[in-house]
């Protein structure tokens, strides 16, 4: 939980001796730990001491370090001195910024400073000399904190001595008395469905009415995003968050509505574009929603009935030796990963069987509300059309689990995506559907590409497959953006979009595509086009090849999500940019629905790419203005143009409203040019070859080299990229005189060397 505990006291007072005592070390964060790896120095008299030359170096990395711990409110110990007003007090601060409470640890208080000196005596490099030991023992008897209890509690410090410590720091869980009541309602993950919440709570539709006065109201957090009327649930908590018989308890998406609340950009598109919209038009201020947030608590224990309860949000697996080693993110989050829930549920079992623990958030195995012997499941997708889960406890202890299906959701999603998907069908022209048993792909046609039949229908199938027995997006690529000139200029392009721009470098691959049916819980990956073709093969066989199917199945089923990969297969499919080995980019994370939703931003997508193992599309630069765009375009459009020592298939150039547009160089277009010359059947009519391409062609028939065009490729937008035009084509491709189409790296290599060119990777 959030506690900060300073201990404070000179070399030699037995501070870290204390903590190892007390089994404290795995919460400790030591600046002479830190100060150890930038080695030692030596002294006049030739003994070695811990340097203080990298200093401001080390108080930075620990200023980072204890900013991670706060974000996820773990039990944070500084291992220091602490006597030094200024770093104590920006340590304060910094942990007031993350709502942390502050115990400052007084290891003077029974030990005097001759004592300390006598102790740092043989601890070799660690000794620090009795001169600056008194020194510091001036800081600390300036520490106010220390000398003024009533100036300590003023700022919310609890200022205590190792006898105390263990009655200031381990944590009485939050509690209310329920003395008063009758019954004990708590209430499960919302997201945003007003009119479940209130026929759960036996309101009327529009909110009106009162609760009842007997019973003590639990909710169990993840209150907005997803549904369709998260104003009015807002509305309705702002209107109740001071009601003496509700607790409000805080869920993963609440971090979005402190996002909001503070006036950052919240780190969700779905909060962005769905939930902000929603809470703006139903009049709803930041101001009121921080109010809001001050309500919140990680967890709730309580007595009822004669039995113990904990709620929380994400389901833990144990409370270990007090509540204060459980970190805030664990009650949030849940122990272990989204889909270990029945581990969870054992451990809880066996770890405290006498207390019952209540939770939301995770519920892939749609289990009942009652899914242990003491533990209570109260997800079941209400946002999807499926139930808002409560369970109600009596005086006798007795509980009563309820369901309220939101069925006006159901009936509005299931309506809006089966028309989505007859249109898609009713367009065969322009949108080819291919089907694998329950699941149909959808993509656009080479007609409609050809003819440039742009809509709402085309753009979106492109990589979108669906599952039609439930009308369900089950995995969906990117909406067709297009190359610079195909549609939109440069000049347009920078007049239109919103800054800054993000750039980043253009992968030469296929599109991988890893999404996830709820209605069979199995991953799928796939190509753009095909379940079953060999480039779906290719793609599932190299990012499995970085990754565990268990970890992108956990993300994909938690996030409704797919996640969208350039695959770089140098065995299989090689194109114009050479890759040193086979590996796959991780390009975004986006919602599995009809309309186009990403997930992440790049830091949160960085992120993510770490916690799989996966290499990440790389961010080039930042563009703020149009004079800095003009500027960089006016770089890359050069036909010498190189990207850090290497030619590049091109760039993405994405705004801040999401217009995405594509740039391929000056020297990819020439090689695919060259390639469709030499995989022409027609006489190629050298007039209007340039120099290059004019020598490529006389050296292949100097050569005596047949190439065969042996494929659709992928990145021909429209092609069908899993079937080979021409299975046969790659025969006797070993011979140097017999090339395949996708021999052109090797081609090119052999025509560079010919040419006496430098060797090397796209050079």
């Amino acid at each position: 939980m959030r506690k900060f505990i300073m201990m404070v006291g000179v070399p030699g007072s037995g501070k870290t001796t204390f903590i190892d005592a007390h089994g404290l070390a795995a919460y400790a964060i030591s600046p002479d730990t830190l100060r150890g790896c930038y080695g030692p120095a030596r002294r006049a008299d030739g003994t070695l001491v811990l340097s203080q030359a990298y200093d401001r170096r080390v108080w930075d990395h620990v200023r980072v370090i204890i900013e991670d711990r706060m974000r996820g409110g773990e039990l944070i110990i500084l291992d220091a001195t602490n006597c030094n007003i200024k770093t104590a007090r920006r340590m304060i601060r910094l942990a007031k910024d993350h709502r942390y409470e502050t115990v400052l640890v007084d290891m003077m208080r029974d030990v005097t400073i001759d004592e300390c000196i006598a102790r740092q005596r043989g601890r070799g490099a660690k000794t620090v000399p009795a001169d600056v030991i008194r020194g510091m023992e001036e800081h600390y008897r300036k520490l106010i904190y220390m000398h003024d209890p009533a100036a300590a509690r003023a700022n919310g410090i609890t200022v205590t001595t190792p006898a105390g410590f263990d009655s200031a720091v381990y944590a009485h869980p939050t509690t209310v008395s329920t003395d008063d009541y009758d019954h004990v309602m708590v209430i499960g993950d919302i997201q945003g469905c007003h009119s479940a919440l209130m026929e759960t709570l036996g309101l009327d539709h529009d909110g009106s009415g009162t609760l009842d006065p007997r019973t003590l109201y639990v909710f169990a957090g993840d209150y907005l995003d997803r549904g369709a009327e998260n104003g009015k649930v807002m509305r309705w908590l702002i209107d109740h968050a001071e009601d003496s018989n509700t607790v409000f308890v805080e869920g993963n998406h609440e971090a979005y509505m402190r996002d909001f609340a503070h006036g950052r950009n919240a780190r969700s598109r779905e909060f962005t574009r769905r939930t902000q919209p929603q809470l703006e038009q139903a009049g709803i201020t930041p101001r009121e929603v921080l109010k809001f947030t001050r309500r919140l608590t990680p967890m709730l224990w309580f007595t009822f009935a004669g039995h113990e309860y904990l709620v929380d949000h994400g389901g833990i697996a144990d409370w270990y030796k007090n509540a204060v080693f459980v970190p805030e993110r664990e009650y949030v989050h849940g122990t272990g990963d989204y889909d270990e829930l029945a581990d969870v549920v054992t451990t809880w079992e066996h770890a405290k069987p006498n207390i019952v623990q209540i939770h939301g958030h995770r519920n892939i195995a749609h289990v009942p509300v009652i899914e242990g012997a003491n533990m209570i499941n109260l997800e079941r997708g209400v946002e999807d059309g499926g139930f808002l889960r409560s369970a109600t406890i009596d005086t006798d202890g007795a509980v009563h689990p309820k369901e309220v299906r939101n069925a006006a959701l159901t009936a509005c999603a299931d309506l809006t995506n089966r028309r989505f998907v007859e249109r898609l069908l009713n367009d065969p022209a322009n949108i080819r559907v291919r089907d694998f048993g329950d699941i149909s792909s959808f993509n656009f046609t080479r007609h409609a590409f050809k003819k440039n039949v742009w809509n709402d229908m085309t753009q979106k199938a492109r990589g979108l497959f669906v599952n039609m027995r439930t009308n369900q997006v089950v995995v969906r690529g990117f909406d067709k953006f297009f190359n610079e000139g195909e549609r939109e200029r440069w000049d347009g392009y920078l007049k239109t979009v919103q800054y800054p721009i993000s750039v980043y470098k253009k992968e030469n691959g296929f599109l991988g595509l890893v999404g996830y049916d709820p209605s069979t819980d199995e991953l799928i990956i796939t190509s753009k086009g095909s379940l079953t073709g060999p480039y779906a093969e290719y793609a599932h066989d190299v990012i499995l090849s970085l990754t565990t199917q268990d970890k992108l199945k956990a993300y994909c089923r938690e996030h409704e999500a797919t996640l969208l990969f350039e695959v770089c297969d140098k065995e299989h499919d090689e194109h114009i940019i050479e890759y040193p080995k086979t590996t796959a980019y991780l390009l975004d994370a986006v919602r599995n629905g009809f309309e186009f939703q990403k997930l992440c931003d790049y830091e949160a997508l960085t992120a993510l790419a770490g916690s799989l193992g996966v290499p990440v599309k790389e961010r080039v630069t930042v563009l703020d203005d149009e004079d800095e765009a003009r500027a960089f375009i006016a770089d890359i459009i050069r036909d010498d143009y190189v990207y850090r020592g290497e030619h590049i298939e091109g760039f993405v150039f994405a705004g801040a409203d999401g217009h995405m547009l594509k740039f391929k160089t000056p020297y990819y277009r020439q090689w695919k040019r060259i390639r469709a010359l030499l995989e022409s059947s027609k006489p190629v009519n050298r007039e209007r070859c340039n120099e290059l391409e004019s020598s490529v062609l006389d050296w292949v028939a100097e050569q005596g080299i047949e190439f065969r065009s042996g494929r659709a490729w992928p990145e021909d937008e429209g092609a069908d990229a899993d079937v080979r035009v021409d299975d046969g084509a790659a025969e006797g491709a070993s011979d140097v005189k017999v090339f395949d189409s996708g021999d052109l790296i090797r081609l090119r290599n052999a025509y560079q060397a010919a040419q006496g060119m430098p060797e090397g990777r796209n050079l």
